[in-house]
């Protein structure tokens, strides 16, 4: 029996994307006159990023090595069409064709055809009933959800299809588990022939022609040349570069979900040259495990990866997750989603967090190179007995990651989640912040999983150190140690230069022949035997792909950067004279000067070569990086625009208090800080109070730039201490009006007396553009209203005017009345005084000899004073 491990109580994300509602495309005539046959892909309401780098430039071999022709059929790989059904509930092709692509991975991995339940599937996914139900339609994530949190597939003839009756039964067996999904870049169709040559059928999107004017049934050959998105889901059996259709030569093989009496045989062909054909989506499943592999899988996405959220201006993250057991497990993989294609990934397992630090490390893997996206497993055996954490580091070569949550979406997902079981944090050194914010109640999963067993046998569990090689290249395969084991056996497939071994190892292999390989391992211990076998575990070709991840870098001058490449067993990098050294993995680029530098690295291994380059570009910080070089702004407007791109922080930088983060920082004199790193990239400003008193300072953020903004009152840059904070404001209050960044309205100044502002990237220092402006007076009506409330006796007409403005002042309260008008810059141009007099004045203030523009009037009645905009057209 397999436990599902959940460790939830409410949610509500903050982050929620629009839903998608029923797709009313699912059912569809296909021709006139035939009987209905439905379709049933509905897209996620989120995108992932497949690829970075174009198809060609993927490390996996040549389709020219590959044949002209493949079909499934002919090799026993794939088993025979079904039918999808009809009526209000038959939108259940992707079920079908992820079911199909199980089927054909094990009957590639040597197993016996079996018939799998699609029903089950299709009625069990988890998600909205109302918009995501049976037979409303689904697609690869939805679908990699229900297998991956070990749910099935079970047997057909345990749950046989049906869409009249549809309850999801969710206490049967799994035939087999199926912890892993792979998501190919779209379009990739080298690797679309690649992974059905080696793994067996792939579920691809396409757009089905409902007019019928694409499909040939004399031929059953099929081109949509339109730009409608995917509605249907069907299963690539193979292709025939020599078939003909109406898109021209060469055709994919593809298994439909109509029965064996559409097409040829259930069966049909689609054009290469078809402009939607996986267009969307392509996925399979990779891994199989058998029942008694595991037990207990530990979790707290019951729906997996349901979206992302950005973190920008880093490409690191760091995601943990807590678990607790009653019983002594041993953990033997742990598990995550991966929605960025070149990711690494590092596992660290500790016995013990006290809310900021991780303690009694356990376990750990690193350096784990994702190529494609996808949810996946690691071997990383640890013993547990009571509560556990795991964190996961994940890098990409981008300056911004994605990370996978489960989250609250509506009409498509309502998790539940546990408010004390999740964290997140940016940087290494950076401080832990959960993923419950308590303020607002919102709040995700990460999808951080651990798989385990109660058992004190051995598990034989292994590792290679490559995924793809180099023919003849070494590829070293590594025992993970757990329970005590006291014999091995080693089979490491066709073509090793060493078939068998009977120790522990580890033991170094080379291959003589292309293909993936198959490797067994079998272990004996006091506890009982255990026996893995790991199919496709190596992809042994004729060429590597040599990767750094990124293609471009830059950073201030006087500064260095890290820089790793992959896929190789040796480096040398060039130019040596900028690099610490000129070989090894992992290089430290310290460039001399200003300036652009290409850095390239060659790779081998084994008789395979291959290079990469990135682009160093060393440039100036900003003239105002520290508070000595503050830049003096004057309130008339706008001061410019100005960029943190390359500023950073000095030591012992002053900074506001933190917020109460998650989104919530309304807490006055406060920034929003995220890895308790108070200033990342700050920029300096300075300005002396106007004669108003009175100082607003608002930024506009450039192509989504975020800013949180202080103000300290100092007469120089050695006197800018924490103490002298007069002001503070984080993009995520609430009072920031629209379009805004950040702002600071009508902050009380003494005129004259000078005054360091500070600007950083909001909630841990985003990098970007601004518009910086700073006015000797309020903005905005609401920020005037809000300040003078209670001043309805004063009243200002016409305004906007010409020349001459009215100024009613009613109930007067005090014997001195101060009328005082002030410019753009704060200069104080007009100042009318009235004494002895109470109850009600009417004035005029005659500014013929002023320029038009916006000027700031301010009433001073005792101690009541108003303000207001005068505007002169």
């Amino acid at each position: 029996v397999l436990h599902l491990i959940l460790f939830c109580l409410v949610s509500a994300i903050a982050y929620p994307q629009s839903g998608t509602g029923p797709n009313s495309d699912l059912k569809s005539q296909v021709l006139p006159g035939d009987p209905e046959y439905f379709l049933g892909y509905k897209p996620a309401p989120f995108k992932i990023n497949y690829q970075k780098r174009p198809a060609s430039d993927m490390r996996y071999k040549s389709a020219a090595a590959l044949p002209a022709m493949l079909d499934l059929r002919l090799e026993e790989r794939v088993t025979g069409a079904k039918n999808q059904g009809e009526g209000n509930y038959g939108g259940n092709c992707t079920a079908f064709s992820s079911i199909g692509s199980i089927e054909s991975r094990w009957l590639s991995m040597g197993f016996p055809e079996v018939d799998l339940s699609e029903q089950n599937l299709a009625a069990c996914y988890g998600f909205d009933e109302e918009n995501w139900g049976y037979g409303q339609g689904a697609n690869q994530f939805v679908n990699s959800a229900y297998l991956t949190r070990l749910n099935g597939p079970v047997l057909e003839e345990d749950d046989p299809y049906n869409v009249d009756i549809h309850p999801c039964k969710d206490d049967l067996e799994p035939a087999a588990l199926i912890p892993d999904s792979r998501w190919l870049p779209v379009r990739d169709f080298e690797l679309l022939k690649h992974t059905v040559y080696y793994y067996g059928a792939v579920y691809v999107g396409i757009h089905w022609d409902v007019s019928g004017g694409s499909f040939n049934a004399s031929d059953n050959t099929y081109n949509y040349a339109g730009n409608n998105a995917a509605n249907h889901a069907v299963l690539v059996c193979g292709w025939d570069d020599a078939k003909t259709t109406a898109g021209g030569t060469g055709a994919w093989i593809v298994k439909n979900s109509w029965g064996t009496g559409w097409g040829d045989n259930g069966f049909f062909y689609i054009s290469y040259q078809d402009s939607q054909f996986a267009g969307d989506e392509m996925a399979y499943f990779p891994v199989r495990w058998e029942n008694n592999d595991v037990d207990t899988i530990f979790m707290h996405d019951e729906l997996g990866f349901t979206g992302t959220i950005p973190a920008p201006n880093t490409s690191q993250f760091f995601e943990l997750a807590k678990f607790n057991v009653l019983s002594s497990h041993l953990v033997t993989h742990v598990g995550v989603a991966v929605p960025e294609p070149e990711t690494v990934l590092d596992f660290n397992v500790y016995d013990d967090f006290d809310g900021e630090n991780l303690s009694n490390l356990i376990g750990s893997r690193s350096g784990i190179y994702v190529e494609i996206p996808g949810i996946y497993t690691f071997a990383l055996p640890v013993k547990v007995e009571d509560d556990f954490y795991v964190e996961v580091k994940r890098e990409v070569g981008n300056n911004e990651v994605n990370y996978p949550v489960e989250s609250v979406d509506p009409g498509f997902s309502d998790p539940i989640y546990n408010p004390d079981a999740n964290w997140f944090k940016r940087e290494e050194a950076g401080a832990w912040r959960s993923t419950f914010f308590e303020a607002t109640g919102g709040g995700f999963n990460l999808t951080v999983r651990a798989y385990a067993k109660k058992t004190d046998g051995p598990r034989a569990l292994f590792t290679a150190n490559k995924t793809q090689a180099c023919i003849s290249s070494e590829v070293v395969y590594t025992y993970l140690e757990n329970n005590e084991a006291t014999s091995f056996s080693w089979d490491f497939g066709e073509g090793s230069d060493i078939a068998t071994a009977d120790t522990k190892g580890p033991h170094t292999v080379k291959y003589t022949t292309q293909g993936t390989k198959t490797v067994t391992l079998i272990v004996n211990g006091p506890g009982g035997a255990d026996t893995t076998i790991r199919h496709d575990i190596v992809d042994v070709g004729v060429a590597i792909r040599v990767n750094i991840l990124s293609s471009k870098i830059a950073f201030p001058f006087g500064e260095s950067a890290e820089i790793t490449a992959y896929g190789a067993d040796n480096y040398a990098w060039t130019p040596s004279n900028i690099l610490d050294q000129s070989s090894g993995q992992t290089v430290i680029v310290t460039p001399p000067d200003i300036g652009t530098y290409a850095l390239i690295v060659s790779g081998t291994q084994g008789l395979c070569a291959g290079t990469d380059t990135i682009i160093v570009n060393s440039t100036f910080k900003p003239t105002n990086d520290d508070m000595c070089d503050a830049l003096l702004i004057g309130p008339g407007g706008t001061a410019g625009i100005f960029s943190t791109e390359f500023a950073s922080a000095q030591e012992d930088e002053p900074a506001p208090d933190e917020g109460q983060g998650g989104g919530d920082c309304l807490k006055p004199m406060t920034w929003c800080y995220e890895d308790g790193v108070q200033v990342n990239n700050s920029l300096w400003f300075y300005f002396y109070g106007p004669e108003t008193g009175l100082a607003s300072i608002r930024t506009t953020g450039i192509d989504g730039m975020d800013n949180q903004i202080a103000v300290y009152r100092a007469d120089n840059c050695i006197n800018i201490i924490k103490d002298s904070l007069k002001a503070a404001n984080d993009d995520y209050n609430e009072t920031v009006p629209e379009g805004l960044s950040g702002t600071i309205d009508g902050l009380e100044v003494i005129p004259g007396e000078k005054y360091y502002l500070q600007i950083d990237g909001s909630f841990g220092g985003a990098k970007g553009s601004f518009e910086l402006s700073l006015y000797g007076y309020f903005t905005g009506e609401e920020e005037i209203e809000s300040y003078g409330k209670g001043d309805a006796a004063l009243n200002v007409y016409p305004n906007p005017g010409t020349d001459v403005f009215n100024i009613h002042l009613k109930d007067a309260g005090s014997s001195d009345i101060e009328i005082l008008l002030y410019n753009l810059n704060g200069q104080l141009i007009m100042h009318k005084k009235f004494q002895g007099i109470r109850g009600e004045i009417l004035t005029r203030l005659d500014i013929s000899n002023q320029p038009g523009g916006i000027y700031h009037l301010r009433v001073m009645d005792g101690n009541r004073i108003m303000d207001r905009k005068l505007v002169k057209r």
